[in-house]
């Protein structure tokens, strides 16, 4: 299936793009507080997370109750992923080629083919400076799946950097 995507996908790239600051009122830098203020679905504290994860099962996206996390760093709001259907990803894509414009980055073709056929792999579709992301997993445990991600263009420098500050003593 997914192999039939890397000729869609190829016509969605392009460097235009401006950076996301959230997820339509979720703002990146709010408060774990206010983004539970909002009810957009049941968050809680995932029982095998960190308390920097909030998740729910009842988010509602495209006409579909969804399983949906908001990650924090120090406190802050600053990535927003949706569950999504892998045979979904081409319609996504698509609205998100029409709303930002061509993807910023992508996986290589034969990566997208490795999702198709190999558990264990990830390919991605980027957009908006690497803000949105449609991240395509091949897992053994649950099978091919996609995620919809919004995150602040520096969380995965600041979470690794936290990572590797926590770590260093024990290192």
């Amino acid at each position: 299936m997914i192999r039939w995507l890397t000729a869609v996908i190829i016509s969605l790239m392009s460097l235009d793009a401006s950076a996301v600051d959230g997820y339509k009122d979720l703002k990146f830098g709010t408060s774990k507080v206010e983004i539970q203020k909002r009810k957009i679905c049941s968050f809680s504290a995932s029982p095998d997370a960190t308390d920097s994860t909030l998740s729910c099962t009842d988010f509602n996206f495209g006409g579909k109750k969804r399983m949906a996390f908001a990650y924090f760093l120090d406190g802050k709001f600053q990535r927003f992923a949706i569950a999504i259907d892998i045979a979904e990803v081409v319609g996504i894509a698509n609205g998100l080629k029409d709303k930002y414009g061509p993807a910023s980055s992508m996986s290589t073709k034969e990566e997208f083919s490795t999702v198709d056929t190999s558990p264990g792999s990830e390919a991605s579709i980027k957009f908006d400076n690497d803000t949105i992301i449609i991240k395509m997993t091949n897992d053994e445990s649950y099978g091919k799946f996609g995620m919809l991600i919004y995150t602040d263009a520096d969380y995965e420098r600041s979470y690794y950097d936290k990572q590797s500050t926590s770590l260093k003593d024990d290192l």
